[in-house]
């Protein structure tokens, strides 16, 4: 069995005084190191908000701000316990017309990607995938192209594999994707 935490921990922005990122990082530290998760991913997580994530040294972590990939935006990350999985393939792609570069969808509000994994549980070689991604929160049809877009960029592994998605769908348990 796997715990998995997904977590919006929205970024750090002037925006929500008083509660801003240093207000917020010991709560959700705590509550990250209370959960004790074998895996967690996050959403909103700006470079200085991941870095602040990397202290928790039981965990490796990946993921690429969404702008530039190096430092500029917001990414959608993965963090495994070191101790139970080994990470045998990782990537990234944006959600548009042209993943493998940073582009937005159409009609969507700013860019969105998702962040991949290709892990082996260490207590059983079990081989499955992970995929966490924020969705679009302005344009149904970017959404359901995000989805589609996963679908099909991991059809043959969610074959052979088990497949694991997670994040900020932007949605509520009443809405439902189209296309499919």
């Amino acid at each position: 069995m796997v715990s998995i935490t997904t977590y919006n921990i929205r970024l750090d922005t002037d925006d929500d005084h008083p509660w801003q990122w240093a207000a917020r990082k010991p709560y959700v530290l705590a509550n990250l190191q209370r959960l004790d998760p074998d895996i967690f991913t996050v959403e909103e997580a700006e470079p200085h908000q991941l870095a602040d994530l990397r202290t928790l040294t039981a965990y490796r972590g990946f993921g690429v701000p969404r702008e530039n990939t190096v430092d500029q935006g917001e990414a959608a990350a993965i963090f495994i316990k070191k101790t139970k999985f080994d990470a045998l393939a990782e990537g990234h792609a944006w959600v548009s017309k042209t993943p493998d570069k940073p582009s937005i969808y159409p009609g969507a509000w700013t860019y969105r990607m998702f962040q991949w994994a290709k892990l082996r549980d260490k207590t059983d070689d079990t081989i499955f995938y992970l995929v966490t991604v924020h969705l679009d929160h302005v344009s149904v049809a970017a959404r359901n192209f995000g989805v589609q877009q996963i679908l099909a960029a991991f059809a043959q592994e969610r074959a052979d594999y088990p497949f694991i998605v997670t994040g900020d769908f932007n949605m509520t348990p009443r809405m439902r994707l189209t296309g499919r």
